[in-house]
């Protein structure tokens, strides 16, 4: 088979990196998060929220938004830790579970 003359494949405008040979999950993880500019595991902690949520819409929608942005704050935090999300989304989480806590406990006692 000959090559065809003009066709050079090392100036494709799309990345090539082989991340299969990567020696642990870590590795190719942080590849996929960067090849998406940051946004899989934001994605990732959505799907999970709205899984959550209507697994847990059975005890109520103020019980189940609360112990789901407990959750995700949780699983957010240690994205963030292995800096897979940026940290400013994980504020946002924080603030989300924080109103959401007060909200919860002030509904309860009155």
């Amino acid at each position: 088979m000959t090559a065809i003359p003009g066709i050079n494949a090392s100036n494709v405008i799309y990345d090539l990196t082989n991340v299969s040979t990567s020696n642990n999950i870590y590795e190719f993880a942080k590849y996929t998060n960067d090849l998406t500019g940051q946004v899989f595991f934001m994605g990732v902690l959505l799907i999970g929220f709205i899984i959550l949520f209507v697994s847990m819409k059975r005890y109520g929608n103020q019980e189940a938004f609360l112990s789901t942005s407990f959750v995700i704050t949780i699983l957010g935090v240690g994205f963030a830790a292995l800096d897979f999300i940026p940290s400013y989304f994980l504020v946002i989480l924080v603030l989300i579970f924080g109103m959401t806590f007060t909200g919860f406990f002030l509904r309860k006692n009155y």
